[in-house]
């Protein structure tokens, strides 16, 4: 199954222009796979959910990853992480409170966690050639 999503607004590079805010609806629907003519010849569209990426990580990628995201998360947190061996996968399924029982702050608590159910729903476009050699859409 594909998952697309589209936003609903025509007028985006106005409202950008003008500086307005801008609100986007969603809508999330079950499509037939691409026909062959929308594809790229030689490519195919691969799409897997950031989390299928990040419950692979050891402890160490899972804090590298983090530290790419910009979290505001101090030395102390990574070490938490190296001492109770998170990785992706247990970072994935980790509540609020089990942060909190480990030693992070409620603040902390949170942010983890919110960050988490958000890496369950981020979608990744791949597309991958007939060599196998890979490159996002973006």
């Amino acid at each position: 199954m594909q998952i697309f999503i589209s936003a609903v607004n025509s007028n985006i590079k106005d409202l950008i222009h003008q500086k307005r805010t801008i609100n986007f609806h969603f809508s999330i629907r079950r499509i037939k796979p691409a026909s062959p003519s929308s594809i790229p010849s030689g490519e195919e569209v691969i799409t897997r959910t950031m989390a299928d990426v990040v419950k692979d990580y050891d402890t160490d990628e899972l804090i590298e990853y983090l530290r790419r995201k910009d979290l505001k998360l101090k030395e102390s947190h990574f070490e938490i992480f190296q001492q109770e061996e998170i990785t992706g996968r247990v970072f994935l399924t980790t509540s609020k409170k089990e942060y909190r029982d480990i030693g992070f702050s409620f603040g902390i608590a949170s942010l983890l966690s919110d960050f988490a159910q958000r890496t369950k729903i981020t979608i990744l476009f791949v597309l991958q050639n007939r060599r196998g050699v890979k490159r996002a859409i973006t």
